[in-house]
């Protein structure tokens, strides 16, 4: 099912937007689907963390995705 809805842009993020688009065919809709799905795999990576981090892991500073414990969580001295 298609769903449509108007959005109200300023100036610079329509630019954005145009510049964008014209990498993909002038097609904007694509560009805010796209942004849309990636904005939300943002969101499940940051809640997945931090529900990691709550759990009693922290990141690695290598990597900010990747959990590990330290030496004193694992009991070690």
């Amino acid at each position: 099912m298609t769903k449509t809805i108007h959005v109200w842009l300023d100036d610079k993020t329509y630019r954005l937007l145009k510049r964008l688009a014209r990498k993909r065919g002038e097609n904007k809709n694509i560009i805010l689907r796209e942004s849309l799905k990636h904005l939300a795999e943002l969101d499940r990576i940051k809640a997945r963390r931090s529900k990691k981090i709550a759990s009693g892991l922290r990141p690695r500073n290598d990597n900010p995705l990747t959990l590990t414990l330290s030496p004193r969580e694992r009991g070690m001295r």
